[in-house]
């Protein structure tokens, strides 16, 4: 009860911050984290140095980790500032590159899957997507303390999005789908080998990843639109790519290596604000 109104006291505090604190609060909440939280430090660490042999030196590495905490802390306190942006005020601090403006509005007006890391702002990234039309299906994440999945949910909602509970989310997001409608998915949620996963290459190394977007791509022939958000002073920069489309004779495990080797370049551009803890 007291996580609950802990968080239920941010989700109505942090929209009322001004943007400006807010980006000193997030960089001193992240440092705090950094030093106290030493297993997601040691995580972040050895996951770097996997990911970039010979790259980074060791204090190098040890700043990116540092920036990394930062990042996410403005990522989750701009989750709660959502409530914020409105049609009208969004541009002011999400701004977009759209690569394929076509396929973008060929998705956009019909069947689509969409695919964003836990990179940067991706809550904005993914959320102001309403703004440009696009409303899509989520599984919703369930936290060990009920209470604090539905204050997440009710955020996520907050742009016409829908999340689904995990409990036969794949006939829900089917059914979605074949009514023309959007699905969206992380590529790099992790899940164990037993379930339903299959094993991509992320940076080089052994991953496994859940199967069921790859699974939906094949069943539907959903044409699927990957993206990044990178932070900015203001919010983030969208950097929509190329529309992705698979062939009836991918294999699942094909289409899930597809939508991450999309993403893993601009990754590599700027390491520190992907969740390298995770």
């Amino acid at each position: 009860y007291l996580e609950y109104l802990c968080l239920a006291s941010a989700y109505r505090i942090i929209p009322k911050i001004p943007r400006e604190l807010l980006r000193v609060l997030a960089a001193g909440l992240g440092t705090v984290g950094y030093y106290f939280n030493g297993e997601g430090r040691r995580t972040a660490t050895v996951n770097l140095a996997a990911a970039f042999p010979g790259r980074y030196s060791d204090a190098e590495i040890e700043d990116l980790v540092r920036k990394c905490y930062r990042s996410w802390a403005q990522t989750y306190l701009d989750q709660f500032w959502t409530s914020r942006l409105t049609p009208e005020n969004f541009q002011e601090h999400v701004t977009y590159q759209i690569d394929d403006s076509e396929g973008f509005a060929r998705v956009r007006d019909g069947i689509g899957i969409l695919m964003t890391p836990h990179y940067g702002n991706f809550e904005w990234g993914a959320a102001c997507l309403g703004f440009h039309g696009i409303h899509y299906t989520a599984i919703a994440q369930d936290f060990k303390n009920p209470r604090l999945t539905e204050i997440f949910k009710k955020n996520r909602e907050l742009i016409g999005h829908t999340l689904v509970p995990q409990k036969s989310a794949m006939l829900r997001l089917l059914r979605v789908l074949k009514k023309r409608g959007h699905a969206a998915f992380l590529p790099d949620l992790t899940v164990p080998p037993s379930q339903a996963a299959t094993i991509i290459e992320v940076f080089g190394l052994k991953v496994s990843v859940t199967l069921l977007a790859s699974f939906l791509i094949k069943k539907t022939g959903a044409e699927v639109l990957t993206g990044i958000a990178f932070p900015t002073e203001y919010g983030c920069h969208g950097h929509v790519l190329p529309i992705l489309k698979f062939s009836e004779e991918s294999t699942e495990r094909e289409i899930a290596q597809g939508c991450w080797d999309a993403v893993e370049p601009l990754i590599a551009q700027r390491p520190e604000n992907w969740l390298w803890m995770y």
